[in-house]
């Protein structure tokens, strides 16, 4: 696809003041995801030098769909 370059921006989210291990289900989409953090299930997101883990984490990895579910 023109103009796509397979980077991909890691971001963090963790454990929120509502979170319960014994009813969490992960999030399968980024509404979801963001739906549990305005839920308190979970925080952030967060970029790696905002959470102070050092440099931010940048993958460049093409994405491939090969039409298969």
């Amino acid at each position: 696809m023109p103009g796509y370059n397979g980077t991909w921006d890691v971001w963090l989210v963790v454990p929120g003041p509502n979170f319960d291990p014994a009813t969490y289900v992960a999030p399968r989409s980024v509404e979801s995801m963001m739906q549990l953090i305005e839920a308190g299930v979970l925080a952030g997101p967060l970029s790696f030098s905002a959470a102070r883990f050092g440099a931010d984490l940048v993958m460049r990895a093409p994405l491939v769909c090969t039409g298969r579910p």
